[in-house]
Formats: C-alpha cells, structure tokens, sequence
C-alpha cells in the first residue's frame, strides 16, 4: 500500500475511533483525552528540546502549523483559561484536517523520502491534533470571538513562518511553505495552467478554513468538563 492509501486507512480509523469514543462516558473520554494532551506535549518537549539538538545535532524551531500547534494545543487544553480551549481546538482542526487532505492526495509527491517513523510520529501528531478537536468542538460552541482568536493564529504562525524562514532546518520540506506557497497544487498539475490553478487552490484553502471554522459545529454549547 502506497503512503496516500495509508494515509486514507489511518484517517479512516481516526473518524471511526472517534465514533465510537463518543459513545464512551464523559470521564472515559476526558480520560483518553488528556492521555492523548500529555503524550503529544511531552513527546515533542522530548523530540524539540533535546532530541534534535542533542542526538541529531540540529536546533529545530517550531515554525509549521502543526508543530505550534503540538505545544499550543495541549497547554491550552490543560490550562483551561477562559475558552481558550475552544479556539485552540478549532486551530487544532485545521492542522490535522490539512495534514491528513494533503497526504492522501499529494504525499507520494511530497513525503516520498520521508523516513517512514517521521510519519508515524507525524501520523500520532497529527491525529491527536484531530482526534481531540473532534471530540472537544461538538461539545462546545463556537462564537465569533473564537472564530475571530483562530484567524489571527493562523495569520502569526503564517507571518512567524515566514520570518524565521531563513533559520528553517530544510526549509522546503516543511508543510507550511507547501501550504503557503501552493507548492501542494504545483505538484498535481501542469506548469502552464498554474495561472488558473494556484488562484483556485487559494480560493478553496480559504473557502475549507471558512467551513472549518463556521459549518461543522453544533450552535448549541454543551458543557465541558
């Protein structure tokens, strides 16, 4: 099975795991959930802090979507502080959807040199990412100050991302540049239609954050624990 087909097989399981986790008591998964906090926040504590630097001998900087979103997220969910976590599980929504979108249409384009536990960890990362919002965001309600708080995430990641750039470890490789400079869509499709195609391609990234954050969810709040 090739990584596209795998990548469809692990989102598959995702949704079904989340299905069935529903149906679950509200401690059973606020139990699984923080399991799931803890292991992403300490893992890339663990992969960041000490063993890029110290084993592998280069300083990576959390500059893609999903990596701020690996330290952001968690925190967030723990702290608690205000609604923050709602904002943050929206933000988390949009990394995981995005991940798992671009590895089941364009991964053998973009990841095919990939070692394979990079995408294992990035696999976990990024379904815990999805996994939690899932389950946090039908659970709550979605007001405009939250769709508001994650537009300008997005927009200081992007920006940040931008900056620090040049201080990228393999800059090209990182999913945020392929988001930000359409090179997703470049690679699907032909030179000379590139006038037609980057323009749709931003046009439905816009259009796909726009459904993310206001027409999947339940108006209703529900309580949290």
């Amino acid at each position: 099975m090739g990584i596209n087909g795998m990548s469809l097989v692990v989102f598959v399981g995702l949704n079904f795991f989340v299905f069935q986790l529903n149906k679950c008591s509200e401690k059973v998964v606020f139990r699984v959930l923080k399991t799931l906090w803890a292991l992403l926040l300490l893992g890339n504590l663990f992969r960041y802090v000490y063993a890029y630097p110290c084993l592998v001998g280069e300083m990576h900087l959390p500059i893609e979507y999903s990596t701020v979103a690996y330290f952001l997220v968690p925190l967030m969910m723990f702290l608690n502080y205000k609604n923050c976590r709602v904002w943050a599980s929206v933000y988390g929504l949009i990394c995981g959807l995005m991940y798992f979108l671009t590895m089941i249409v364009a991964s053998h384009n973009l990841y095919a040199d990939t070692p394979p536990y990079d995408t294992y960890i990035s696999y976990f990362c990024h379904g815990t990412l999805y996994v939690n919002s899932l389950i946090m965001l039908v659970r709550s309600k979605i007001t405009d100050r939250d769709w508001a708080n994650t537009m300008l995430c997005l927009l200081i990641v992007s920006a940040r991302a931008l900056l620090l750039r040049r201080f990228a470890v393999d800059a090209d490789e990182l999913f945020i540049y392929d988001v930000l400079f359409g090179n997703v869509i470049r690679m699907i499709t032909p030179e000379k239609i590139w006038f037609i195609t980057v323009p749709i391609y931003y046009a439905a990234l816009a259009l796909l954050i726009v459904l993310s954050l206001r027409g999947f969810f339940p108006k209703k709040e529900k309580k949290t624990s």
